[in-house]
């Protein structure tokens, strides 16, 4: 399986972090496009339709939007090496994830943290947003196995398994497929202890197959995930399509 076109979300906040150095060394390995991307958004205290325009006013706050978003993409080519003809960034000012769920259209695969690196809304990139809105796939880096956590038993499970299992095997992954049973924890809970238990590297999973307002109210391995996960998680959300009578 490989990837023609990496993008990696850098945080405005902070330098970057071990996720471009992720980034960069799957780009190496799959010979891929690396995309460098950055935003942020000025306060707005404007409601209506004058919110939009307010950005582009050329106030204090967009300059200085501008110009960190300007060190962050130097910061960025100094971490993976300005000489390579593959790598290239992308800044813009506006909401993040509205902008990387637009942007993540050139990529095969948007690797982001599970952690942001400030308190500010308009600073930080939120997971659980962006994997709703990114229609691709999204690595979430924190700073051979397939698994199944099975609140309910029943063939389904193994069905599922199989036909992960057979879909890796064609694009030449060997894979081991394993059920765990919960019986004292949540799903999450179980997964995790199955993480460190089998030393697992990455985990790949469906992004909120249930609503995010579900998990909020009642918990969810999503959730759990971007909050807890030791590793690596690759997690892709597939939306419905509207149906119009």
């Amino acid at each position: 399986m490989s990837y023609a076109t990496l993008m990696v979300y850098v945080d405005v906040e902070g330098k970057p972090d071990g996720r471009v150095s992720v980034a960069a060394d799957l780009a190496r390995r799959f010979d891929a496009h690396l995309i460098g991307i950055a935003s942020g958004a000025p306060i707005s205290v404007v409601l209506g339709e004058d919110a939009p325009n307010e950005a582009t006013t050329g106030t204090p706050q967009l300059r200085d939007i501008k110009a960190l978003l300007d060190e962050k993409a130097q910061q960025f080519h100094a971490a993976v090496g300005s000489s390579s003809r593959r790598v290239e960034w992308r800044s813009v000012v506006g909401p993040q994830a509205d902008v990387v769920a637009r942007e993540a259209r050139a990529a095969d695969l948007v690797i982001i943290g599970n952690a942001p690196a400030s308190r500010d809304p308009f600073r930080v990139l939120d997971p659980g947003s962006f994997i709703l809105k990114a229609g691709r796939p999204v690595l979430v880096v924190p700073s051979g196995v397939i698994v199944e956590v099975s609140e309910r038993g029943g063939d389904q499970t193994s069905s599922r398994l199989r036909d992960v299992a057979n879909y890796l095997a064609r694009h030449g992954i060997a894979t081991v497929t394993e059920r765990v049973l919960p019986v004292d924890a949540t799903a999450a809970n179980s997964l995790l202890r199955f993480i460190a238990d089998e030393n697992i590297s990455l985990v790949a999973a469906g992004g909120y197959g249930h609503s995010r307002l579900g998990e909020w109210a009642y918990g969810g391995v999503t959730r759990d995930l971007l909050a807890e996960s030791p590793v690596c998680c690759l997690f892709s959300h597939w939306r419905r399509p509207w149906i119009e009578k």
